[in-house]
C-alpha cells in the first residue's frame, strides 16, 4: 500500500491576476520551446536574475521586481541544488510542464510561455513523493517489557483493535496494560497513577536502533482524567530501519532514560510505563509507524520473536507473534 504524500510547493511570485487571463500561451515549435526552458534552466544554474527576467512577457517583468526574482532563485538553489539532469517538455494545456532533477530530487518546472516563446508565468512544483508501507517489520522485534502482559487492544480488525478508527497514523497499535496474579489492575481504589501496577515498571527497547524523538515533562494523569492537548504524552520513539520506527507512548513523566541520537539494543531500558497523555489509566502504547510525520504517515503490524502466550493457563511459544486483544504474553526465556 502506498500513501501519497503532497510535499510543501516552492513557489514563485506569480501573477497578480489569474493565468487564465493570459494571452498567447500556446506552444508552437519544439524546438524554440526547448530553447526557452534550457534558457530559463541556465539562468537558474548561474543565479542570474537579469538573464532569467530577460525572457519575462512585459506584463510579468511589470508585476514580479527584479528583487523579487533574485530572492526566489537563491531560494532555490538553496533548497534544490542546481539543476543536473532534463526530461523533455511536453505541451500540459496552457503551459510547458519539464521535469527537472537536482540532488534534492524530482520536480517540475511549469512555464507559461507565448506565442513568440516569452515566459508569462513560472511555478515550481515539487514531484508527490510516495512514503512506503511495509507489510511488516524487518528488524527482529521482542516484546518491550518484562514479565506478562495484558494485550487490551491489538490485532488486524477494528472489533478488536480501536485504533483503526482512528486513522492510518494509528493502524495496528497495541495497548499492554501489566495487572497483578490475579488479574487485578491496581490496587485500593485506583485513584492515583500509583495505585496502578503497571505505572513506573520498566520499558525496553524492543529492537536495536536510533532514538530519534524523545518528549518527556507531560504530567502524568490522574486516573480517570485525560490531556487532550498532548494526546500521545511522554514518548519515545526509535528508528530501526528506514521507513520503520517503534513509538512507545504515555511513559511516566521524568522516567526517560535516553536521548536522541543515542544508539539502543534491544532490551535496554529506556523509560517507564506512565499515564501522561490522552489516556484514563497507565499501559504502554506501542506501535509501528513508517514516518516521523504523524499526520502523513500509516502504522503497521509488529511482529515478535520468542513471545510466550498463554493459552489455557499454560504459556505457548509463539515466533514471529502479532498481538491480538486478550491475549496475555511475555518475552520467552533465551
Amino acid at each position: 500500500m502506498l500513501r501519497i504524500v503532497t510535499l510543501v510547493a516552492i513557489c514563485s511570485v506569480l501573477l497578480h491576476t489569474e493565468i487564465a487571463a493570459c494571452q498567447d500561451q500556446i506552444p508552437l515549435r519544439a524546438t524554440n520551446i526547448d530553447n526557452c526552458v534550457n534558457k530559463f534552466i541556465a539562468a537558474i544554474n548561474h543565479s542570474d536574475s537579469e538573464e532569467l527576467r530577460q525572457l519575462f512577457t512585459p506584463r510579468l517583468s511589470s508585476v514580479e521586481t527584479a528583487e523579487t526574482t533574485t530572492r526566489w532563485l537563491r531560494d532555490i538553489l538553496s533548497k534544490k541544488g542546481p539543476v543536473l539532469s532534463v526530461e523533455t517538455p511536453r505541451s500540459d494545456g496552457s503551459h510547458v510542464r519539464v521535469r527537472l532533477k537536482s540532488n534534492d530530487g524530482q520536480w517540475d518546472l511549469k512555464l507559461f510561455v507565448t506565442n513568440d516563446f516569452q515566459v508569462d508565468a513560472y511555478i515550481m512544483v515539487p514531484q508527490i513523493e510516495t512514503i512506503r508501507v511495509p507489510k511488516r517489520n524487518t528488524t527482529k522485534l521482542r516484546l518491550p517489557f518484562r514479565d506478562e502482559w495484558y494485550v487490551h487492544a491489538g490485532g488486524s480488525k477494528e472489533s478488536e483493535n480501536y485504533h483503526f478508527r482512528l486513522g492510518a497514523p494509528s493502524f495496528y497499535a497495541i495497548d499492554f496494560f501489566y495487572l497483578d496474579e490475579d488479574s487485578k489492575l491496581f490496587r485500593n481504589k485506583g485513584e492515583s497513577a500509583e495505585d496502578f501496577f503497571g505505572f513506573g515498571r520498566d520499558i525496553l527497547s524492543a529492537g536495536d536502533g536510533e532514538v530519534v524523538v524523545v518528549i518527556d515533562g507531560v504530567p502524568d494523569n490522574i486516573p480517570s482524567e485525560t490531556n487532550s492537548t498532548s494526546a500521545s504524552g511522554n514518548t519515545i520513539i526509535i528508528k530501526h530501519a528506514p521507513d520503520e520506527y517503534t513509538v512507545y507512548s504515555h511513559l511516566k513523566r521524568g522516567s526517560t532514560r535516553v536521548k536522541v541520537g543515542n544508539r539502543v539494543a534491544q532490551g535496554d531500558v529506556i523509560a517507564q510505563c506512565g499515564n501522561s497523555g490522552f489516556t484514563t489509566a497507565p499501559h504502554l502504547h506501542f506501535q509501528l509507524t513508517n514516518s516521523l510525520r504523524f499526520s502523513e504517515s500509516t502504522g503497521f503490524p509488529a511482529f515478535f520473536s520468542n513471545a510466550n502466550v498463554r493459552i489455557e493457563a499454560k504459556p505457548v511459544s509463539r515466533d514471529e507473534y502479532s498481538p491480538r486483544r486478550g491475549d496475555w504474553v511475555a518475552n520467552k526465556q533465551e
